[in-house]
């Protein structure tokens, strides 16, 4: 049942992610002359919608994806990323490893602090509002191989 924990748990950071991204659709595109945000709750959405993104990326990366190949009766034992991640573009459950290699750098883009310049924060942030369905196209072809398979 772990794999269903996993969903769950990637369902809930979904929801948060969608929820503030609902809050802060005005300021998209965004802007580098609308940094730093002025409206508490802009900025606090904007938070939420970037810590729920890199936590739904890591959480489907590193933990959904094994889960649903052990699954599917996959050998993952000794599997790196790019094996799971190529099993999974075979499953056509991701559209490309390359998307999601990209996405990742996206969530690692966002580790960084941009105190004095805010260009390189509004770039990924639009990439990001452009791109943040595709993790919940890819976890709903999750869920639904799982509850025909289940």
């Amino acid at each position: 049942m772990v794999l269903k924990q996993k969903i769950e748990q990637c369902q809930l950071h979904l929801e948060r992610m969608k929820q503030a991204a609902e809050h802060i659709r005005h300021l998209y595109p965004f802007q580098e002359k609308n940094f730093p945000l002025e409206k508490y709750e802009d900025l606090t959405s904007l938070d939420m919608f970037t810590g729920r993104f890199a936590k739904l990326q890591d959480t489907m990366g590193e933990g959904l994806f094994l889960e649903f190949l052990k699954f599917l009766g996959e050998n993952v034992v000794n599997l790196s990323m790019i094996d799971r991640l190529n099993k999974l573009e075979k499953y056509k459950i991701l559209e490309s490893t390359a998307k999601w290699k990209y996405l990742r750098e996206l969530r690692n883009d966002l580790s960084h602090e941009y105190p004095n310049s805010y260009s390189a924060l509004v770039t990924t942030l639009n990439k990001i509002f452009q791109n943040y369905q595709y993790l919940e196209q890819t976890l709903e072809k999750i869920i639904h191989e799982y509850s025909l398979r289940a």
